[in-house]
């Protein structure tokens, strides 16, 4: 069953209600220069535990190697014979070693949460999944099914799930959306249900991102930061603590002052 004119409205309403709409542009970890890049930056932004600073660790590995972080032109995937590959990231490691990998180039050695393994470790195991199903440049990825990358990367280690959805946000398919327990949430609040499916939730996004004029994952990205804000002001609510509050009707005059429309008239033609 497609979604609904009803159903696509009411989810663009609460994204403009709620998310902030004046940077609409993706961030620049949303277009690595590289596979490696991409790999590295999932794996140190990790939610769980201690943080590294991510761009100086992104930083340090990129200046070692003598190779660009970002894309020189956002949109377009750089030639795969400027891109450093998954297999040249595991000939650093047989060259330098996993304690020289992580003492003089990353210079961090974090554990990473839920494994024996440190994030350093996790990188080479990793590299070698993508390598064994085909994976070496940015190009390979929209050939195979997310949920190969996904099941390549989770069978490395017991990690969290976090580091596939980061790593497939900044590298895959322009639609890509997972149907995770924040975006249902999200979904199924703003449609006024007590839960949708993951595949109805995933469609009711793209839908809005069309209607929005973003790119669905930029847009699941944000739906995801957003809940997971939210979920830490109830925390905090519930501890007794204090967060500065969001106004959440700032979002949606900046959508009409954009566009020139209102929410609910963005959608009139369907």
């Amino acid at each position: 069953m497609s979604p609904t004119t009803s159903e696509i409205r009411a989810v663009v309403a609460a994204v403009t209600r709620t998310i902030p709409l004046e940077n609409l542009e993706l961030p620049d970890e949303f277009f690595p220069a590289h596979l490696s890049v991409a790999l590295i930056d999932a794996v140190f932004r990790s939610p769980c535990g201690e943080r590294e600073h991510v761009e100086e660790v992104i930083d340090r590995y990129c200046r070692h190697f003598g190779i660009s972080c970002t894309r020189e032109r956002k949109w377009k995937t750089p030639p795969v014979r400027k891109q450093e590959t998954i297999k040249d990231l595991i000939g650093h490691y047989d060259e330098l070693g996993v304690d020289r990998m992580g003492n003089e180039v990353f210079q961090a050695r974090r554990p990473l949460p839920g494994t024996r393994m440190s994030k350093v470790e996790y990188i080479l195991h990793a590299a070698k999944a993508l390598r064994f199903i085909g994976v070496d440049v940015l190009q390979d990825l929209p050939s195979l099914p997310s949920g190969d990358i996904e099941e390549a990367l989770q069978s490395s280690s017991d990690v969290n799930d976090h580091i596939t959805r980061k790593f497939l946000i900044c590298t895959g398919d322009d639609d890509y959306v997972r149907g995770d327990a924040h975006v249902r949430r999200f979904v199924a609040e703003a449609i006024g249900q007590a839960s949708v499916s993951a595949t109805r939730a995933r469609s009711l996004v793209r839908r809005s991102a069309y209607e929005l004029i973003l790119s669905p994952r930029f847009l699941y990205f944000e739906i995801r930061r957003h809940c997971l804000s939210r979920q830490e002001r109830e925390r905090a609510h519930f501890f007794g603590e204090s967060l500065p509050e969001v106004d959440e009707s700032r979002s949606a005059r900046e959508y009409e002052g954009r566009f020139g429309r209102k929410v609910n008239d963005s959608i009139g033609g369907h």
